[in-house]
């Protein structure tokens, strides 16, 4: 059995079918044509390690009257191992953006893990080999630890009367998936992948006699095309999440907290560890590329309270996306999610956040004095002092502070700034 960790941290993720008691946390699956929100809900006092594995919606085949092209099949996505932490998440349908899954009421950016749908066939009406095929699901436009592009939609022959192209396969565990068949004569063109298989196309519409087009087998899976001779199109097939627990493990949740400033400070906090070697922490610009820029080490198994920061002195300028690994001495690696700072220029800069002696308060020109205090985490007030006008680069003594967790407050001409202190 891999070894556990209980953690209180950055932001995690699980479901359970919303209005079902479950005791702890279930594996499950569900197909998508629309957004559920809230369909699953880790229940209280657990986190959950899973495997989450997405397909997208399948493209319709052409309803081109001349003859159309199959649908494409729909990209598929896998995230290896992440932890889920008690509450609701998202399960979202998007035409432009696939299928995700995300925590309850969350951004894109926050998403686990995304699938792109396959592209429906086209109708320009122009006659003969007038219905495109739609293109396959892209794995570079979907989120995972692994990613899979669908099949391109077959096309449709080059003379009248054919039958329509078959759909394309969705991509899957194994890899991309297979491209439709395009007509060659009055029948219609087999779907790609085996015929019935899950996420496979759907056969291309008959010419003559009139056998109508294929839907899509699930997940995914793209439409057959219709024929010159029949007007019934091959849906695509829904899209499919599915979440495998791999371990649930008790959990009381604390916090996990990023301060925004010139310098980002990271904290979470554990309560209990267990074979826990160190975490890794990474950084982004855009939500998905993330590069480690810290290796902080574990308690190895204690069962004490523990808290971590890290101040990122290098951080991009806008946004900076976040996501804590752990890695047990086994090398079992889990995910703990995704967390976003904005970084300004020309603003306050209070630092180090983590202090010692000194923290230095920078600003640009100021035109009158201003108010800052420093108060403990029950507010009571235990330095004060006055900025003078012009240009701030004043030292503050904090010898006296004993350790623990401060709020800097400053009253400026735009409102009241705070800034986290610890004091070591």
């Amino acid at each position: 059995m891999r070894s556990k960790i209980f953690y209180l941290l950055f932001i995690s993720y699980f479901f359970i079918p919303v209005g079902i008691a479950f005791s702890q946390p279930v594996s499950n699956s569900v197909d998508v044509t629309a957004s559920m929100p809230n369909w699953y809900q880790v229940p209280s006092k657990y986190t959950a390690i899973v495997q989450i594995e997405i397909y997208g919606k399948g493209g319709s085949g052409s309803s081109d009257g001349d003859g159309g092209g199959g649908g494409g099949g729909a990209a598929y996505a896998r995230v290896n191992s992440v932890s889920l932490t008690p509450g609701f998440y998202d399960v979202v349908y998007s035409t432009t953006q696939g299928v995700s899954f995300r925590p309850a009421g969350g951004s894109a950016s926050s998403s686990f893990a995304r699938a792109d749908n396959g592209k429906a066939g086209t109708t320009d009406g122009s006659g003969i080999n007038s219905g495109p095929p739609g293109a396959g699901g892209s794995a570079s436009s979907s989120l995972g630890d692994f990613t899979a592009s669908g099949g391109n939609g077959g096309a449709v022959g080059g003379s009248p009367n054919f039958g329509g192209g078959g759909g394309g396969q969705s991509g899957s565990t194994s890899g991309d998936g297979s491209v439709g068949s395009s007509s060659t004569d009055a029948n219609g063109a087999s779907g790609g992948g085996s015929s019935g298989a899950d996420g496979s196309g759907g056969r291309g519409g008959d010419n003559s006699p009139g056998t109508v087009a294929q839907n899509g087998s699930g997940p995914g899976g793209g439409g057959g095309g219709r024929s010159d001779g029949n007007a019934t199109v091959g849906t695509g097939a829904p899209g499919r999440v599915i979440i495998t627990v791999l371990s649930f493990l008790p959990i009381q949740i604390s916090s996990f907290e990023i301060t925004p400033s010139k310098t980002p400070i990271i904290t979470w906090t554990t309560l209990a560890e267990s074979d826990n070697s160190h975490f890794i922490l990474e950084r982004s610009r855009e939500g998905e590329d993330f590069i480690k820029i810290n290796t902080i080490q574990g308690k190895g198994t204690t069962d004490a309270k523990n808290e971590y920061a890290y101040t990122d002195v290098t951080p991009y300028k806008g946004t900076n996306y976040y996501r804590l690994k752990q890695v047990d001495y086994d090398g079992t690696m889990t995910s703990f999610g995704i967390k976003s700072a904005y970084v300004t220029v020309d603003q306050i800069e209070v630092y180090p956040t983590l202090m010692q002696d000194l923290i230095r308060i920078e600003m640009p020109k100021i035109n009158r004095p201003i108010q800052w205090s420093i108060s403990n985490s029950l507010g009571q007030q235990s330095l004060k002092g006055i900025l003078a006008p012009g240009e701030v680069k004043d030292a503050v003594s904090v010898q006296q502070l004993t350790p623990g967790t401060y709020f800097l407050s400053l009253k400026t001409q735009y409102g009241q700034e705070v800034f986290k202190l610890i004091k070591l």
